[in-house]
């Protein structure tokens, strides 16, 4: 049948590759397979369906996965990167990690209250800081790094870190969920 000859194929030109174990062929049904495995996912299907796997993605896929895209985008979720090869158009993703949810960042003796809204790679809400409520801006998420500004004492504030193991650390500050 002919999705047996398209793997044995697949499998014939990944050998050809040298690509060893890096790399698996699986016929399965998408929506039921497990991917919290995968570093990178390539998926070459209409918007609609890339839009139907978004949930999927983000609840499975690391902080940090790759996903890679032919042709077709994910809709409101914006590529990190896309550009033309061969005259197909190719987008990359990476999986953001979601950091909504009410923080506590402390910077010395300076303790600043988050309230984060993620929705993909875009990081919005507000910070209270001595007891004023700023907004943050230019926040952006890249796999697990965070980047937001705040007004600190009057002045625009950019604070950028790492995400990990429930913690968000930067250089001289860290963030805990409160």
């Amino acid at each position: 049948d002919m999705t047996d000859e398209m793997l044995a194929l697949a499998n014939e030109n990944k050998a050809k590759a040298g690509l060893g174990d890096n790399v698996t062929f699986r016929e399965q049904n998408i929506f039921e397979t497990d991917l919290s495995e995968a570093s990178t996912v390539s998926m070459y299907l209409l918007t609609s369906i890339n839009i139907r796997m978004r949930p999927k993605l983000l609840k499975e896929l690391k902080p940090g996965t790759r996903i890679v895209t032919h042709a077709f985008n994910m809709g409101e979720w914006k590529a990190e990167h896309e550009e033309s090869v061969n005259g197909y158009q190719v987008y990359l993703f990476i999986v953001p990690a979601n950091v909504t949810g009410k923080w506590e960042l402390s910077s010395g003796e300076r303790k600043i209250a988050l309230d984060l809204k993620s929705e993909f790679t875009e990081l919005s809400g507000t910070a209270n800081v001595n007891g004023k409520s700023a907004d943050i801006k230019g926040g952006k998420i890249t796999g697990t790094k965070i980047e937001f500004t705040v007004d600190v004492d009057g002045k625009p504030t950019k604070f950028e870190g790492t995400f990990a193991n429930g913690t968000i650390t930067g250089d001289k500050w860290t963030a805990k969920k409160s």
